[in-house]
């Protein structure tokens, strides 16, 4: 990694950055498959340390909320594909270690899952994000997204 300059600091823990890491201001893979190449992605400085940190709680973010979406949502293209696969859903691809640690997470988002009974009528819903049309409620779940820090 080279250097940065030494007046640059960590936009989230705002220290002295000693190296060069930046961090997507909206992570690369929230972006829909339909999103033009013209977008930009704004970046910012961040350490490896916050940069590391906070993509796996983005990533959780996106498997919590991309699982909720329909495949068939235009303004989400790709997104519910690539939580499947993330969870190793839909392909046998990667090595026998890369598919067990997907099952773990699998595992691990499933065992979140509530019956939507229990949070019907309740705040704190994502708009868009549920209940499913076509789908009786007792054949739906929630998932909860907690705060990481």
């Amino acid at each position: 990694m080279r250097s940065a300059p030494p007046d640059k600091r960590c936009i989230h823990c705002l220290q002295p950055i000693r190296a060069k890491s930046e961090d997507h201001v909206f992570p690369t893979s929230w972006y829909p498959d339909t999103t033009p190449d013209t977008v930009q992605r704004w970046k910012v400085p961040s350490c490896p340390d916050c940069n590391n940190r906070l993509g796996k709680v983005e990533k959780e973010l996106l498997i919590r909320v991309g699982i909720c979406m329909g495949p068939d949502v235009v303004e989400a293209s790709g997104i519910p594909g690539k939580v499947l696969r993330t969870l190793g859903v839909g392909g046998a691809g990667g090595s026998e270690k890369e598919r067990g640690l997907r099952g773990k997470t699998k595992q691990r988002i499933v065992g979140e899952f509530i019956p939507y009974a229990e949070v019907k009528g309740k705040p704190g819903i994502f708009p868009g994000l549920g209940p499913h049309d076509g789908f009786a409620d007792e054949e739906q779940f929630a998932i909860k997204v907690s705060n990481p820090w």
